[in-house]
């Protein structure tokens, strides 16, 4: 299916959405991958969008795009005057999306030329679903190909991972780097953050929003969540998140995370992927120790006790919170007897 001019003179219909594409950016270090990006969009067959830039609490970079870019009718440049997180910048732009179809792909992010066709093929062949998304391949830069994670652990950087389906099937969830969504949901749900600064000696990395997101709306409605594998972006691994430091602060995080999750969402077996992911993270430790593969081996079982060690945390201040609630609401009825 390759759209044409002609086809756009049609309107906006199911066969021919016009789809709102939204990037977050923050990160003037991220100009030339942001370039990448929105060329590979301009590259796209499907000619039918509209290309939403965010820019999160920096002013420069925001100017530096609408230079680079002030000649091109399909781009809208807007600005968050602070860095407040990929879910307001998300929220933000799809306040002034006209399209029916809102896609994200990540800054740092390239999609290839059939990535709107493929998009707005599902959505034409699918009516009922709310949400698609699709693979995330790794691009190594800098010769990083000597620290490649191993295929279990590509979560780390945003990428698909093994374990993932290998088949286009109804999800949880998937990864917002490639995703697209129906505009009217978002009338009854926007993205949420997870984190809260002011309670945390640990600031977790603002991540699992979309999960949230998809979770939300898998409860409202069943089967609404689609993963086309075929459906691909590849995704930039900077060499700073293939180090130690970050690697455990971003597997802490998602352990943290997980555990909130659920508590947002306990009446559903919302991490019975985890659990099943988690079998074979145990099975590969086992396989990569067999083959000597020292390095992936102790990676992994080091990312095992991490995600541990941060849902362990999270459900110990959730209990303390809890209690100290019930406590207080305990102290105002004595004192209402009184």
């Amino acid at each position: 299916m390759t759209i044409t001019e002609k086809d756009i003179k049609k309107g906006d219909n199911l066969e021919c959405p016009l789809v709102s594409i939204i990037i977050c950016a923050f990160s003037s270090k991220r100009f030339d991958m942001t370039v990448d990006c929105i060329n590979s969009i301009f590259n796209n067959t499907y000619k039918n969008y509209e290309i939403i830039l965010v820019i999160d609490g920096n002013e420069r970079l925001k100017q530096k795009i609408e230079d680079r870019f002030k000649d091109v009718d399909e781009i809208i440049v807007i600005g968050n005057k602070k860095d407040s997180g990929p879910s307001i910048a998300r929220n933000h732009g799809i306040e002034i999306a006209n399209g029916n179809i809102i896609a994200f792909i990540d800054d740092d992010a390239v999609a290839p030329n059939d990535w709107l066709e493929r998009i707005a093929k599902n959505f034409s062949d699918n009516q009922d679903i709310i949400v698609i998304g699709g693979r995330l391949l790794p691009i190594y830069n800098n010769n990083n190909n000597k620290y490649k994670l191993p295929e279990e652990l590509l979560w780390i950087v945003g990428c698909t991972y093994n374990g993932h389906p290998e088949n286009k099937q109804f999800m949880r969830n998937v990864i917002s780097a490639n995703m697209a969504v129906k505009k009217d949901i978002f009338k009854e749900i926007n993205f949420e953050t997870m984190h809260n600064k002011k309670n945390r000696f640990f600031t977790p990395i603002k991540q699992l929003e979309d999960t949230l997101f998809c979770v939300r709306i898998n409860n409202r409605v069943h089967n609404a969540v689609l993963y086309d594998p075929d459906i691909i972006v590849h995704h930039n691994v900077p060499i700073e998140r293939l180090r130690i430091e970050y690697i455990l602060k971003r597997t802490f995080s998602e352990g943290m995370l997980k555990a909130k999750l659920g508590h947002i969402d306990d009446k559903n077996a919302v991490l019975s992927y985890e659990q099943s992911y988690l079998n074979i993270l145990l099975i590969s430790i086992i396989k990569n120790s067999y083959r000597l593969r020292i390095r992936n081996s102790l990676l992994l079982s080091i990312v095992i006790i991490s995600v541990a060690m941060g849902y362990i945390s999270e459900t110990i201040l959730f209990l303390s919170q809890k209690r100290r609630y019930l406590s207080e609401l305990n102290m105002t009825g004595q004192k209402g007897n009184v």
